[in-house]
């Protein structure tokens, strides 16, 4: 962690965001320990305390955290990017090696409401590249075939349009382009899809099955079904 931290340290200096790989608890702990010390540091350099890169820095995975170092990383500013899909196909291992304590992993509801910026991705080629079956798993915390029964530590779960922002203007906000994508507003970038259902007012369980009509790309129609 030592070499870790003096990068990290080194990379704010220069004013570039720090992006790292934690999945378990301990893990998360310490590298909010780090960060909490790039904090420190820049009030020796006597800059405000908050002053992070212009895109803030972020942890992936951010799998298995606890609710008092979860408060931490969001005092911070700091995002997480976290792949939903990997849930779905985790929730039998994690029951087996942490019993209990998975009441702490994937904690999607936590960190939305204590002001974490979440954003979504796939992890491919480890999970499904879909947004879709990714909304689902977020919505739902249950597999395909409905298992489990009412969702998986269901407190967890998000609203769709929770979801959506988590694979849209979330991820263009952290990455400071929300001024030209992650909505459809007049003079950002026209790229879109058109699906068949409305998946706001549709039963969640139909979300990942559904088709694509219509896809642009730039303003470009690139696929029609």
């Amino acid at each position: 962690m030592d070499e870790f931290a003096e990068a990290a340290k080194k990379a704010d200096r220069a004013g570039l965001a720090v992006m790292i790989h934690a999945i378990g608890d301990r893990a998360n702990r310490e590298v909010v320990k780090v960060f909490e010390e790039l904090e420190k540091a820049r009030v020796k350099d006597g800059k405000p305390a908050y002053a992070p890169p212009w895109i803030p820095h972020r942890i992936e995975h951010v799998q298995m955290i606890r609710p008092g170092d979860l408060e931490r990383l969001a005092r911070l500013g700091v995002a997480a990017c976290v792949q939903p899909h990997n849930m779905i196909l985790d929730i039998s291992m994690i029951d087996k090696s942490v019993g209990p304590k998975g009441k702490w992993t994937y904690s999607y509801r936590d960190m939305l409401d204590a002001g974490v910026p979440v954003f979504f991705s796939s992890d491919a080629p480890v999970c499904d590249t879909s947004p879709l079956v990714g909304i689902h798993a977020a919505v739902t915390r249950q597999r395909k075939d409905g298992t489990p029964e009412g969702g998986w530590h269901p407190s967890q779960r998000i609203t769709v349009e929770e979801a959506v922002r988590g694979y849209t203007i979330v991820p263009a906000e952290v990455y400071g382009r929300d001024h030209e994508l992650g909505s459809i507003t007049p003079g950002k970038r026209a790229d879109l899809i058109v699906l068949e259902k409305d998946i706001y007012t549709i039963d969640p369980m139909e979300i990942a099955d559904t088709s694509i009509d219509l896809t642009i790309f730039d303003g470009k129609v690139i696929y029609r079904r």
